[in-house]
């Protein structure tokens, strides 16, 4: 009886440490991946995702059958998931035969050993909750009473971390216009930045001008010498401190002294050694002024002679209060200036306010010489330095100024009247007019009758007078009395003058007279 207890005893106590004992293999019914592939995180695994770590954590199972009939083959299923929500790369299953087996095939296929007992897997990526089915076959031994294994899976997982070195940056560059006028006071800002991570300190910035231009200063207060330190060349900057995103701005100002393209160089230094050059370019514009006199070279000293002043901007740039002159010499007297030109004692000037390029103004002067002689005027156009001059001569002298008219007494007659026809010489000018010949010509409406002075002929209706000559400010008149013999509506009276002064052609004047006849009517 007590040993039959001991027995009952025994069994369940073996019973009882079999099951405490875990399995070597789990026994699984679940089939394996339709496409030996990885599965994304789903179904049963998808719960099973830690989101709270952040690193990779995966897992390997070996599902085989719990025994198999000795000389038949035994197929396994090695699973590996990634039980987290990280990637894990380079996964790598190796697989560690017992001696005395052997391999069969495996689907991904696997690297084996020159041993034949290890088999490797590259599986590569592994996504978080992504897993690999890996199916293989191995036959037992004819000796083997157990199939033990060891399945192993690795997989690399690093973090990457940066750590910038951080050097002292600063950009330095200079703001405004390109390009100016010559003689321009131009305004400019110089921009200091800190581009870098770092504090920098002791920022020391030197503006070298290229010749032609020159820094121009405020004035030193009153009673304080200038500050022999302020070069027109060069000029510093400095700044203590600058914080990383930092600027700080100067402003200042350059003459632009001669035309041309001019570099301003920038160095910029810093505490720790550091130096940095930057160059920047103005283009200087020289203004371009074109000026044109038209005048009279020869005028009677009795008469006036005007002067059109004519000034255009060649250059690029607008032009401001270009400015224009006129000393009228002595013996000069002015009798007009054009609209915003103003006399001050014998100095005429008009100030254009603006001027575009390419753009011309026109002012005239008329003046008048009290006597004989040449007369030289000086034009100029000045704008900021620039100046250009121009000049005019005319030669005021005596000459003859012959003036005509022909006057008809009465202004209407019918036919069987006299007209008396009075030609009126002038001589308007300074000196004496000579070989004056007048003449008037009578249609044929009109019959000559007779004519003073006595000395002239008459040929087919024109009466020419003898040459004379006619002093400065002198007047002569010649009378030609003619009779109406035929109605003309109206009848043409021709006069002509010819003088040796008349170098452009003899004058001539016509006139009109209606004749009408009673016994026919008008």
């Amino acid at each position: 009886m007590l040993r039959a207890l001991l027995l009952v005893i025994t069994i369940l106590f073996v019973g009882l440490a079999a099951i405490a004992q875990p399995p070597r293999f789990r026994e699984s019914a679940e089939p394996p991946l339709a496409d030996g592939s990885v599965q994304q995180a789903g179904g049963q695994l998808r719960a099973t995702v830690p989101t709270n770590i952040d690193t990779p954590v995966v897992s390997i199972d070996v599902v085989a059958p719990p025994f198999v009939p000795n000389g038949k083959n035994i197929d396994y299923r090695l699973r590996v998931a990634n039980l987290s929500a990280i990637e894990a790369r380079d996964v790598v299953v190796v697989y560690q035969m017992p001696k005395g087996g052997k391999f069969v095939k495996s689907d991904p296929v696997a690297k084996e050993d020159v041993d034949k007992l290890t088999l490797t897997w590259e599986l590569g990526a592994l996504a978080g909750g992504a897993r690999k089915e890996i199916a293989m076959t191995v036959t037992p031994g004819a000796e083997m009473t157990e199939w033990a294994h060891i399945a192993k899976v690795r997989f690399e997982h690093g973090r990457q971390g940066k750590t910038k070195i951080a050097r002292p940056e600063v950009s330095v560059k200079v703001v405004g216009p390109t390009a100016v006028q010559q003689h321009d006071v131009v305004s400019l800002r110089l921009e200091v930045t800190n581009t870098g991570l770092m504090e920098v300190r002791d920022v020391v910035i030197t503006n070298n001008l290229a010749k032609g231009l020159a820094h121009q200063y405020d004035p030193s207060p009153p009673g304080q010498k200038q500050d022999a330190t302020k070069s027109p060349t060069l000029r510093t900057w400095t700044i203590a401190r600058l914080g990383p995103s930092e600027a700080r701005v100067f402003d200042f100002r350059v003459v632009a002294e001669d035309a041309g393209n001019h570099n301003q160089t920038l160095t910029s230094n810093i505490s720790n050694g550091a130096k940095h050059d930057t160059t920047s370019l103005l283009t200087v514009q020289a203004p371009k002024l074109e000026l044109r006199i038209d005048g009279p070279t020869k005028r009677g000293s009795h008469q006036t002679a005007t002067y059109r002043v004519t000034v255009r901007n060649l250059g690029n740039a607008p032009l401001r209060n270009v400015t224009l002159t006129d000393k009228v010499p002595m013996g000069c007297e002015v009798v007009s200036v054009s609209e915003g030109g103003q006399n001050f004692e014998r100095d005429i000037q008009w100030i254009l306010p603006q001027l575009q390029p390419n753009e011309a103004k026109v002012v005239e002067l008329t003046v008048k010489a009290s006597g004989i002689g040449q007369v030289r005027h000086v034009f100029a156009a000045s704008s900021r330095g620039m100046r250009e001059e121009k000049e005019a001569v005319t030669d005021f002298i005596d000459i003859a100024a012959l003036q005509m008219d022909v006057n008809i007494d009465p202004q209407a007659v019918v036919v069987g009247d006299n007209v008396r026809f009075v030609l009126t010489v002038r001589n308007l000018g300074s000196a004496a007019a000579t070989r004056v010949l007048p003449a008037l010509v009578l249609p044929s409406s009109l019959s000559y009758v007779s004519a003073e002075p006595t000395l002239h002929q008459h040929v087919d209706g024109r009466i020419a007078f003898e040459p004379i000559s006619i002093v400065a400010n002198g007047v002569h008149k010649f009378v030609v009395t003619a009779k109406a013999v035929r109605a003309a509506l109206p009848a043409v009276v021709s006069a002509d003058l010819m003088a040796d002064q008349l170098e452009a052609g003899k004058l001539r004047r016509e006139e009109s007279l209606p004749i009408s006849d009673p016994r026919r009517g008008p």
